[in-house]
């Protein structure tokens, strides 16, 4: 592409800015000429100090669907309870969103750097009670065929992401099962691996459904056994029979009569 640029005739060393827009939006590595031509009737000196291309293209922002937002690469984006991620630690991924409510979320993949796992991400984040088992289902629709991982990436982050193959323009539901040790859940859905540029990607109706059963103990009653007193038995009383003492019979006392002896006296 040709730019021209009106340089405004300086004296001495004063620096000016000039910049211009590209007619056509160019990405990747270029060789820049820098011709400078003249009217032919001064003599003059240039130094060029610094090119640089600080603003993005006409054509690229285009691209966003309309009614969705651009997002801001490196940078964690919420709304509502969903939120989207456009990395660029091994090439620049890019996109937009749009957030109707949270049960119907969509991101738009404008660059992708397909093969690069995270790259791109979706999140969904809610409360749960921590101890308990949930299983997440979310309808997950796609304009171009492509794979997506879902995982959760609060108690779980080491356990690996697990792949659904989606059809273009067709629809699949994605499903989880996880035990949390923490009050809330973060559902995590991996867009970098196999997702193509130009990629629609809709999430709809997603559920957290509680599938620990509260157990309800029943208080045991404490059943008193009641005392058994044993009846006192009482032995029969032998009563002896009294021996009656029989009357002393108190023999009469005989008092032999006293005979005077009859003194004869002889005259």
């Amino acid at each position: 592409q040709l730019l021209i640029f009106r340089l405004p005739e300086i004296i001495g060393s004063t620096y000016t800015t000039v910049s211009q827009q590209l007619e056509k939006s160019i990405s990747g590595l270029h060789d820049i000429y820098i011709v400078f031509k003249n009217d032919g009737s001064h003599k003059y000196v240039a130094n060029v100090d610094n090119i640089a291309f600080d603003v993005k293209s006409v054509e690229e922002k285009d691209n966003i669907p309309s009614g969705y937002t651009e997002a801001t690469v490196n940078q964690w984006t919420p709304s509502g309870k969903w939120g989207c991620y456009f990395g660029n630690w091994s090439g620049t991924a890019s996109g937009s969103y749009e957030w109707a409510s949270d049960a119907d979320y969509n991101i738009y993949v404008d660059k992708a750097n397909k093969g690069t796992a995270w790259l791109v991400q979706g999140s969904y984040t809610d409360n749960v009670t921590n101890g308990h088992t949930y299983k997440v289902t979310v309808d997950v629709t796609a304009s171009k065929a492509c794979s997506i991982g879902i995982k959760e990436d609060l108690s779980n982050e080491k356990e690996p992401q697990v792949y659904t193959d989606i059809p273009a323009k067709g629809t699949r539901t994605l499903t989880g099962t996880y035990t949390v040790t923490n009050n809330q859940i973060k559902v995590m859905f991996e867009l970098g691996q196999n997702v193509d540029a130009g990629t629609n990607i809709n999430f709809k109706n997603i559920k957290i459904e509680d599938l620990t059963v509260e157990t309800t103990k029943e208080p045991t009653p404490t059943t008193v056994a009641p005392t058994t007193e044993a009846p006192t038995a009482i032995g029969p009383t032998t009563v002896v029979p009294t021996t009656t003492v029989a009357p002393t019979t108190v023999a009469p006392t005989t008092v032999v009569p006293t005979t005077a002896a009859t003194n004869n006296s002889s005259a």
